[in-house]
């Protein structure tokens, strides 16, 4: 069920636009933009204060190209 964000009313589905043309259309009407963002890569799982860590045979070390400055 969807749920309105301001007052907690219900929404419900009335129609799927899944025509390209149509969906650019509608985009450049109301002035967002049509062209599709640069995928970005995903980030590491947050710490939990008091959680117990994975075992070491399933943590994936992180890339160089993830890391900041201060990490490398």
């Amino acid at each position: 069920m969807l749920v309105r964000s301001r007052c907690g009313g219900r929404l419900r589905v009335i129609a799927l636009i899944d025509d390209l043309r149509v969906i650019h259309r509608i985009l450049t009407h109301v002035g967002l933009p049509t062209d599709v963002p640069e995928p970005r890569p995903a980030r590491h799982p947050p710490v939990v204060a008091g959680a117990t860590p994975p075992p070491a045979d399933r943590v994936v070390p992180l890339s160089r190209h993830f890391l900041t400055a201060d990490q490398q």
